[in-house]
């Protein structure tokens, strides 16, 4: 629907599914007409070829709904493809809990795992904006309980670590220790984490903490009494 509001000839708001087949002309047409009976097994259709051309051309601007709200977060996760439908629907229920507005994407790595990629919506222009990180902790989290694991640097790592890693995180560490001594390269991200503040006991925070954090900010996303007002730009097209 985000793009539907930026591009007023989008296809309206649905499930798409993004498939490509290569060979010979015999092959090719084989596949599609395999592709064709799948889709009208699950009751879907198939997009005029002039669409369809054009959202492949522009499969790799995943994000253009920033465009909307100023900001949006992006959950990376990897997960068993066997369970990727499982997965979908968790990460529609927890974006439906938070009342973000959002789009759940996801695509085949190989031929046991899947990339989950959901994002929803932040204008972090707002004190209430920061609250969408949670949506983060909470998929990183049901990425665990489905066999998988969150993925991404920083301080959406940082919690994670020792969980991924178990007791090699001190391998981890100590190698960063020679390759960057003086703690330059996302300093303050990746190990422990830093604050803006210089005094002794608020210098940082250990990684726990950060994961606390972010769960408090799911709880008070959640309580927000409303969704956010994104979606109303694509409401105001569709009432034109």
């Amino acid at each position: 629907m985000f793009d539907r509001a930026l591009e007023a000839d989008s296809p309206d708001p649905t499930d798409l599914a993004f498939v490509a087949v290569q060979g010979s002309k015999d092959d090719v047409a084989d596949q599609e007409k395999g592709m064709d009976g799948l889709a009208a097994k699950e009751q879907g259709t198939k997009l005029a070829p002039a669409i369809g051309d054009r959202l492949w051309r522009d499969r790799y601007n995943n994000y253009s709904a920033r465009r909307l709200s100023r900001g949006l977060m992006v959950s990376y996760n990897l997960v068993p493809l066997r369970r990727l439908p499982e997965a979908v629907e968790k990460a529609t229920e927890i974006r439906d809990k938070l009342k973000l507005n959002g789009s759940v994407q996801a695509h085949i790595v190989d031929t046991t795992t899947a990339a989950l990629n959901p994002y929803v919506l932040m204008d972090d222009t707002k004190p209430s904006g920061g609250t969408a990180l949670g949506f983060v902790k909470r998929m990183g989290d049901a990425a665990f309980k489905i066999d998988g694991h969150p993925m991404g640097l920083g301080l959406f790592l940082v919690f994670n670590l020792r969980k991924m890693h178990g007791n090699a995180t001190s391998a981890y560490s100590a190698v960063k220790g020679v390759f960057d001594p003086r703690k330059k390269i996302n300093g303050g991200k990746t190990f422990e984490v830093w604050t803006k503040y210089p005094w002794p006991g608020l210098r940082s925070i250990p990684p726990p903490g950060m994961a606390i954090g972010l769960e408090v900010a799911a709880i008070l996303r959640r309580v927000k009494p409303t969704r956010d007002r994104f979606v109303r730009a694509y409401e105001h097209t569709k009432e034109g």
